[in-house]
């Protein structure tokens, strides 16, 4: 939990190096006694004899390596009972390791009984002897309420023993408390003074609090830089959260040049923890940034992603049943996966969802179950639900014909991005239709909002404005520049139109016309920019 990051046996091993380095016995000792531990993690043969007779002997030390031995060998030697006496030996004889070691065990019940007043018997024994871990221990103790009633000070005051001692770990809980102000008054600087202190000592944790302390400017001057560097080191130590975050922001290029394939390696370390990492590497498959495309390994992770609870999961899990990728179509188990999704205001599955209501894929027809699901996307703002809700109003879906209400619908979406619905917006004051009213000069505005935000229709039909001089002073030249605008979004009558005005150019008109072409091509550019940011 929070003492020991050394694996048993690496720290063993590790041991037995130290033992022999400086021990006087280790001068004469076997040839292959620094051969502590084989393939099947047991001790040489040689080795154990000589730990036995030095444990039983009244050497702490090899204690505690005789008792890691027990408890950790992969074979029939395996044995806790005797683990554990060879620990309590050890911790009586002084051994910090042991007491640390049984003070965990009793903590989280680790081949004992849970008995966290044990446990903090055995830190405060270990802090006596000046162990930096045994303060962080007991601090920890005092701050859940193991085992004795919940003391911050007490807790705080522990914390700041370890934090003299060297602690990271003291460093990071103690920079908690500051952060939250529990039981302490909040103090964002010192907080994030001491998440410093323990990133400079290799705590990943730390560092990943670090760096969002410098993204958002808490404690500390803002930095972009700083906090890229440190969440880069505290994802290259294991922390999943940042390796998440960093593999996220290397998918999208915030913050970041853009690295797909940095991106997937981190999410992938991250989706061991993380269904959100799960989902977002399966994006990526599904794309081929980064990884070759691979729609069944991309699948698999959103079913794993969505079985964990996340809707993003759910929503990808849906859409691959729906469209067979990756697995075979199936609609009802998409419609199983899109509801449970919709169930947590997932905009995008409500949408999904509410499209396969109104085809009647998996089922039949249900236009007024679909028009619940779109006004819960529509109330969070999602422009494609205000659109489809102003078409089922347009022409009477599931609900009565309302020209008024599909026009409401239609502009909210328009204000927040989708073109489509703006050109819709045209049409019907253009035409009438859904009984609105005609309106040519608003219609002429709606049309020339549309057209500049790169719809090909509404660019032709503004350009046939412009020719004809019904609703705005005649202008071939602008006429001319729309139109072939329009023909190069892929309008293939505004080409033919474009030819036909080309004719009745003069040549000082033909002249303006590509001057203001250019004019016009720009401002396309930059308003699909803005809705483009915009979404």
């Amino acid at each position: 939990m929070h003492i020991r990051a050394l694996h048993p046996i690496t720290l063993a091993a590790t041991l037995w190096l130290l033992l022999a380095a400086s021990a006087a016995w280790a001068e004469d000792a076997p040839a292959d006694f620094l051969a502590v531990v084989d393939p099947k993690g047991e001790l040489a043969v040689p080795a154990f004899a000589t730990v036995t007779a030095k444990a039983e002997g009244g050497d702490a030390t090899a204690m505690g390596i005789l008792a890691d031995y027990y408890a950790y060998a992969r074979s029939q030697a395996h044995d806790p009972a005797k683990a554990l006496q060879w620990y309590e030996r050890a911790a009586d004889a002084g051994s910090e390791y042991a007491l640390l070691t049984l003070a965990e065990r009793y903590l989280e019940g680790d081949g004992v009984p849970k008995d966290p007043q044990r446990a903090l018997d055995y830190y405060a024994e270990a802090a006596a002897l000046g162990s930096a871990e045994g303060a962080d221990g007991l601090g920890w103790i005092h701050q859940q309420g193991l085992g004795v009633p919940v003391d911050l000070a007490a807790a705080r005051t522990w914390y700041l023993v370890g934090v003299d001692r060297g602690s990271p770990l003291s460093m990071l809980k103690l920079g908690v408390l500051y952060a939250n102000g529990e039981g302490v008054d909040q103090d964002l600087a010192r907080a994030t003074a001491l998440f410093k202190r323990a990133a400079e000592a290799g705590n990943a944790e730390g560092a990943y609090r670090l760096s969002l302390a410098y993204a958002d400017g808490v404690g500390i001057a803002p930095s972009s830089t700083a906090a890229l560097a440190w969440v880069r080191k505290a994802a290259a130590g294991g922390h999943a959260e940042a390796m998440l975050a960093l593999g996220m922001a290397l998918m999208s290029g915030d913050g970041v040049t853009p690295n797909p394939a940095e991106a997937a390696k981190l999410l992938s370390a991250a989706s061991a923890s993380s269904p959100l990492a799960q989902n977002e590497l399966g994006v990526l498959y599904v794309d081929g940034r980064g990884v070759p495309k691979d729609a069944q390994r991309a699948t698999r992770l959103f079913a794993g992603a969505a079985r964990a609870g996340l809707h993003h999961g759910q929503y990808n899990l849906g859409v691959s049943y729906r469209l067979g990728r990756g697995i075979a179509k199936n609609p009802a188990k998409a419609k199983h996966w899109l509801a449970k999704a919709a169930a947590q205001d997932h905009e995008d599955a409500c949408v999904e969802l509410a499209f396969m209501l109104l085809e009647g894929e998996g089922g039949v027809r249900d236009a007024t179950r679909a028009r619940v699901l779109l006004e819960k996307a529509a109330k969070r703002k999602d422009p494609l639900a205000l659109r489809v809700l102003g078409d089922l109003y347009f022409d009477g879906r599931g609900v009565r014909r309302n020209g008024a209400t599909a026009m409401d619908y239609y502009v909210r979406a328009w204000r927040l991005g989708d073109v489509e619905s703006g050109a819709q917006v045209a049409h019907m004051l253009y035409t009438g239709a859904g009984g609105v009213g005609i309106n040519g000069k608003v219609a002429f505005d709606w049309f020339r909002f549309a057209a500049e935000a790169g719809h090909p229709e509404a660019q032709r039909r503004l350009a046939v404005l412009y020719r004809s001089g019904r609703v705005v002073h005649r202008q071939l030249d602008l006429a001319y520049a729309w139109f072939t605008i329009a023909a190069e979004r892929g309008d293939e009558r505004a080409g033919e139109a474009r030819a036909e005005v080309a004719r009745e150019l003069t040549n000082e008109q033909r002249l303006r016309a590509e001057q203001k072409l250019d004019g016009l091509r720009a401002k396309v550019a930059a308003t699909l920019a803005r809705l483009e940011a915009l979404r």
